[in-house]
């Protein structure tokens, strides 16, 4: 796995040329980094895309994973383990559930999940049809935007796909030269870079769609 030690050590020494750390310590760049990651996943969500296991609770309420961001889609059910492969689940319309059945929520529960229901208001949690049971206790398969992980030190392992290292470079830079201080000496240069950020940003998501897998025939 890439550290992020090639990319902070680009930053200190091609361009703030300073190798020995007489400007900026080491726990400056490790900040700024961390910073970067934080703005990143504000702005492209999707670079922190994970898709996994998750245990049901009992009933129909599911609080989503503690390093849970936001859900982004819930595919299928993955049995008792966690493991394998399950029934498919469709994404409903709480609303017209509400209508057809008021008392779903107190169904009696049963295995698999065959619905589930997604409000983005409330991007952590969201309710399964039929109520999940107690015991033996199910898995569905998430996709969900994790939680970016804090870097202590340049050696740690990378957060994120080292695809985004130029933007979080330009990030760290902005950050570095003053951010939105109109006092730093530096102010204009900071806003290039944070420009610099979004273009790149903006360019990274465009080529993604390009080379997106699409269903059969569609252009």
């Amino acid at each position: 796995m890439a550290t992020c030690a090639a990319l902070i050590d680009l930053v200190r020494e091609v361009t703030l040329k300073d190798p020995s750390a007489i400007t900026w310590t080491a726990s400056d760049l490790v900040r700024v980094f961390n910073d970067a990651v934080q703005a990143l996943a504000t702005y492209r969500p999707d670079a922190f895309l994970y898709t996994g296991p998750v245990q049901l609770a009992e009933g129909t309420y599911q609080a989503a994973p503690a390093d849970c961001l936001r859900i982004v889609a819930i595919s299928r059910n993955r049995g008792a383990a966690g493991i394998g492969a399950g029934r498919a689940i469709r994404l409903a319309d709480m609303d017209i559930k509400d209508a057809i059945n008021p008392n779903w929520h107190t169904a009696t529960a049963r295995s698999p999940v065959e619905e589930y229901f997604y409000n983005p208001l409330r991007p952590k949690e969201f309710f399964v049809s039929p109520p999940a049971p107690l015991t033996p206790a199910g898995y569905v398969e998430a996709t969900y935007v994790k939680t970016p992980t804090e870097i202590a030190v340049k050696t740690d392992t990378m957060p994120v796909d080292i695809s985004y290292s130029p933007a979080l470079q330009e990030w760290m830079l902005y950050k570095l030269f003053g951010g939105d201080n109109p006092e730093s000496g530096t102010y204009t240069e900071a806003k290039d870079h944070q420009a610099t950020f979004f273009k790149l940003l903006q360019i990274k998501s465009s080529a993604d769609v390009g080379v997106s897998a699409k269903p059969k025939g569609q252009a």
